[in-house]
C-alpha cells in the first residue's frame, strides 16, 4: 500500500513523531518546515526529498540513494543525531570515496546497526572498494551488514580506525573472501552470517574467533569444506550449500554447541561425530538414505545423534529455499515485520522428533 503525504504536512513545524505503520511506501512531496521532526517510523520505504534539512532526526531506519537532487548520499551528512538502525541502499549510485565521505557516518555516534547495500547497481569493483572505504561506521557500532559488495578489497577501517565492538556481522552476496583484516575486526564477534557468497572456502582463521557463538552459512554454492570452528560456538546453521561436504569435518571439540541445523546440502551424505553438548538437531534433506540412517535405530548416523534430546528430520524439498525472492526477503525486511504478518521464514515442517 502506498501513501502520498499531503503537501500541507510540511507546515507542521512542531511535529516530532511520524509513524506510518505497515504502509509499503510513503512519499513526501516536501519536508520543508518539519524542522522539529525526530522520529520517522516505517517498515520498508519512505521517500523524503532533501532529508538532510531534518537535522533533529533521531530515528530513520532506511535511506535509498538516488541520482536525483535531494536524494544524494550527502543528505545524511548533517543527520548526526541518528541512532539505532540505519539501512543505506543503492550505493552503486555513489561514484567516489569523496562522495561517500560526505555521509559522515563516523560522527553518527548513536548508530548501533548499519546495513550497506549496493543492490547490484553496476558500479565497478574498484569504485565499490573506494566507496566502502569512505563509509567508516561510528566507533560504537555493534551490528554491520554488507550486501552485494563486489569490491576487490575490504576497507582499511576493518583493521584500523573503525568500530571496535561489532558483535554481529552479515556478509550477503559479497564476492571477495575476507582476508586477515576480518579476524582483527571481529575480535568481539558473537554472530556471523554468510549469505549467497561465491567463495570456495571460509577464512581459515575461523577457529580464532573465540567469542563467536552463532554461525549461519546459507546459499554459498561453492564452499566445499568447513575449516576448524571455534570452541565457543553454540548455534550453527548450514543451509543450501550444494558443494559442501562434512566427511572431513571435526565437530567433537565444539563442546559449547547446543543447536545444529543442516538444511538441503546435497553433498552431505553422512553426519560427522557430534559433541555431547548438543540439545537440538534439525536435518532437512532430499537424501532418503541419510534421512533413513538418522531415523533407524542402530544405523551409523542414528548412533551419532541418539544422545540428542530433540531431533527433527525433514525429508521434503522446499523450492522456496532456493528462490531469490525468498533470500532477498530475509535480508531486506526486519524480522519483527515478517512475524507481525504471520511469516516466520525459519519454520520448516517437522516430520520426525523424539
Amino acid at each position: 500500500m502506498k501513501l502520498v503525504v499531503p503537501a500541507s504536512w510540511s507546515k507542521l513545524y512542531h511535529m516530532q513523531v511520524l509513524d506510518f505503520g505497515y504502509f509499503k511506501q510513503v512519499v513526501f512531496p516536501s519536508c520543508e518546515g518539519l524542522i522539529n521532526l525526530r522520529h520517522v517510523v516505517f517498515i520498508i520505504d519512505v521517500d523524503i526529498p532533501s532529508i538532510g534539512r531534518l537535522t533533529s532526526l533521531r530515528t530513520m531506519t532506511a535511506f535509498n540513494v538516488r541520482k536525483e537532487p535531494g536524494y544524494e548520499l550527502k543528505q545524511l551528512g548533517n543527520l548526526n543525531k541518528l541512532r539505532g538502525e540505519l539501512r543505506i541502499r543503492g550505493l552503486g549510485k555513489v561514484e567516489s570515496k569523496a562522495e561517500s565521505l560526505e555521509a559522515n557516518l563516523a560522527d553518527k555516534e548513536g548508530l548501533t546497526t548499519l546495513l550497506l547495500s549496493w543492490r547490484s547497481d553496476g558500479a565497478s569493483p574498484e569504485v565499490e572498494a573506494e566507496v566502502l572505504e569512505g563509509l567508516c561506521p561510528p566507533k560504537d557500532l555493534t551490528s554491520l551488514t554488507i550486501s552485494n559488495y563486489k569490491g576487490q578489497r575490504y576497507p582499511s577501517w576493518m583493521h584500523d580506525g573503525g568500530p571496535k565492538h561489532v558483535n554481529h556481522l552479515m556478509l550477503d552476496k559479497c564476492s571477495l573472501k575476507p582476508g586477515p583484516e576480518l579476524g582483527r575486526f571481529c575480535a568481539h564477534l558473537r554472530k556471523l552470517i554468510i549469505w549467497c557468497c561465491s567463495w570456495d572456502a571460509l577464512p581459515d582463521y575461523m577457529e580464532q574467533l573465540t567469542s563467536l557463538q552463532g554461525l549461519e552459512i546459507s546459499h554459498c554454492m561453492n564452499i566445499r569444506s568447513l575449516p576448524a570452528l571455534p570452541q565457543s560456538l553454540e548455534n550453527f546453521e548450514l543451509t543450501s550449500c550444494d558443494e559442501v561436504s562434512m566427511s572431513l569435518c571435526c565437530m567433537e571439540h565444539l563442546t559449547s554447541l547446543q543447536r545444529l541445523e543442516i538444511s538441503y546440502c546435497k553433498k552431505i551424505l553422512s553426519l560427522p561425530v557430534l559433541p555431547q553438548s548438543i540439545k537440538n538437531f534439525k536435518l532437512s534433506t532430499e537424501n532418503e538414505v541419510l534421512a533413513s540412517s538418522c531415523k533407524t535405530a542402530g544405523d551409523p548416523d542414528w548412533q551419532k545423534i541418539k544422545h540428542i534430546p530433540y531431533v527433527s528430520i525433514v525429508e521434503h524439498f522446499l523450492p522456496f529455499m532456493h528462490c531469490p525472492e525468498y533470500i532477498a526477503l530475509r535480508v531486506e525486511l526486519p524480522a519483527e515485520f515478517l512475524k507481525s504478518v504471520g511469516l516466520d521464514l525459519n519454520v520448516v515442517p517437522v516430520h520426525f522428533s523424539r
